[in-house]
């Protein structure tokens, strides 16, 4: 047992003395601070959708002023005329515009809906489909409730009674159920099961983000300590050990360094107050440093040198990053089965289901 701590003591000297963990230990904390700090702080760069409007066409000031308040994603910006918008979508200055019909209002009301929008998309454009979205959402929201007044107007069950001022009376009743929370409902959810607010969704999707990159540079330690078990051999180091505890002295070898880095990344996760309980998060990282441990020394059992390991390291990352939750569930949008079974191969894919 003795002989045993001190080949741990000796795997920690020898560790601490290689600049390249030394960087994986600091970059642990700082990566996942400077994530959180990017999201929270709300520092992303902002997409501008440029509109170009006719100033007597109320509806079309209406609509503009909806997605301009309404919608945080992109900044949509009104612009003097056709020309000056094109050429700022050309520059890449916006990323699409939308020039009005000047008949907009006139058009829309006699229920012409044929030219009413002009959509210009910049080349590199990224978010044209959801900015059209965001349009065309408002534009409905303006014709359905026009074709539920043109069916109360037109239709005979309504005949005596006095449709004056039905617009005036209808609307807020119209945009109560439109925008109310008690006809349709998004409820958010962090993983410790409280209700988030909208306001703290870039919240819940830092702290997935935060603790997939935490159980990816923990992967990395264990990539270290794996390659440290190929240079043993060559060296001879093991011989020095009874042949029954071989596969122990070994795999202490990836589980030193990667305890190690799950510790840093315990320190980081705190750092950016996303912890979940002091005594989940030890055990949730222990097991996942076990489970590295043992996923690793599997590997290396079947690579016959650490050439053939170094091949497979690229492979392991991207498949993590694609099949696992490290920032975003991709499984939630491919709609494929065989997708979500896929991640099982990928060792982060055990720090997620704790």
């Amino acid at each position: 047992m003795k002989k045993f701590f001190l080949f741990h003591y000796l795997l920690l000297k020898r560790s601490f003395k290689k600049i390249s963990f030394i960087i994986l230990l600091l970059c642990i904390p700082v990566l996942c601070y400077l994530l959180k700090d990017n999201f929270v702080n709300g520092r992303r760069s902002t997409i501008y959708i440029g509109v170009c409007l006719d100033e007597n066409n109320e509806l079309a000031k209406k609509i503009f002023d909806s997605v301009e308040t309404e919608f945080d994603s992109f900044e949509f910006v009104l612009c003097k005329d056709a020309d000056t918008l094109q050429r700022k979508v050309i520059k890449g200055t916006y990323d699409c515009g939308y020039v009005f019909d000047e008949h907009f209002d006139e058009k829309f009301y006699s229920n012409d809906m044929s030219k009413l929008l002009t959509c210009y998309v910049s080349p590199s454009s990224t978010a044209s489909a959801i900015a059209n979205e965001y349009i065309f959402s408002e534009i409905f929201n303006e014709h359905a409730f026009q074709i539920m007044i043109n069916y109360i107007k037109d239709d005979e069950v309504f005949k005596d009674q006095d449709l004056s001022n039905i617009e005036e009376e209808l609307r807020p009743i119209y945009d109560d159920y439109l925008y109310g929370e008690d006809t349709f409902a998004f409820e958010y959810i962090s993983s410790d099961h409280t209700v988030l607010s909208n306001d703290s969704i870039f919240h819940s999707f830092t702290l997935s983000s935060i603790k997939g990159l935490v159980a990816l540079l923990v992967m990395f330690a264990a990539f270290i300590g794996t390659l440290n078990i190929y240079k043993d051999d060559k060296t001879g180091i093991f011989f020095a050990f009874h042949t029954n505890f071989k596969l122990f002295y070994k795999m202490a070898e990836i589980f030193t360094i990667t305890l190690i880095a799950s510790a840093s990344g315990l320190i980081s996760i705190y750092l950016c107050h996303l912890s979940d309980g002091f005594l989940l998060e030890i055990s949730r990282l222990l097991v996942y440093t076990l489970v590295c441990t043992i996923y690793f020394y599997a590997i290396y059992m079947v690579t016959p040198n650490q050439y053939i390991f170094a091949t497979l390291i690229p492979v392991l990352v991207l498949g993590s990053i694609i099949f696992c939750p490290i920032f975003a569930d991709l499984s939630e949008v491919i709609s494929i089965p065989l997708f979500k079974h896929i991640s099982w191969f990928f060792v982060p894919k055990y720090y997620f289901i704790m």
